[in-house]
């Protein structure tokens, strides 16, 4: 009886084992997602811009790593309007971690009022200090609405 006690005891503590996968097969292809929000309350970049002045605003991005592996990623936007942007062209993002960056936006002083879209692209350059000859292999993209709103001064 107590050979089947015992069995029936290590069959009831096995099943309570933890189910891991071997770092061996864990996924190790390169992969970015990316996400890109305005700060403004509607979700869009806004622009207030008159004859005189010149305006900005940004968007917060944030990498996500979903490998083991750290990743240098470059990053590259485009917009309709032909606007002025700045972003880092490069971070590198730690295996299974988030970085942030901010894109901003500026439009010159009488730059006429318009809705365009930002378009941010991130492309994995390198994985665990290895290049990559592909950018096509790794990439995510988001995009923001740019609203330019034109104010006249009333003098």
């Amino acid at each position: 009886m107590s050979r089947i006690t015992a069995w029936i005891f290590l069959i009831f503590l096995c099943s309570y084992l933890p189910m891991t996968t071997p770092a061996s097969a864990q996924s190790v292809a390169p992969a970015i997602d990316l996400e890109c929000e305005a700060i403004n309350p509607s979700g869009n970049l806004e622009l207030h811009v008159s004859l005189n002045e010149s305006a900005t605003d940004y968007a917060t991005c944030t990498a996500s790593n979903p490998n083991i592996y750290e990743e240098k990623i470059v990053i590259y936007t485009q917009n309709e309007a032909g606007l002025a942007v700045a972003h880092p062209e490069e971070i590198i993002v730690a295996g299974l971690s988030d970085a942030e960056f901010q894109v901003t936006i500026r439009a010159d002083s009488g730059t006429p009022a318009m809705t365009s879209e930002l378009r941010v692209v991130a492309y994995v350059v390198e994985v665990a200090g290895v290049d990559l000859n592909d950018r096509s292999i790794a990439d995510d993209e988001d995009s923001v609405i740019v609203q330019i709103m034109q104010y006249y001064d009333v003098k």
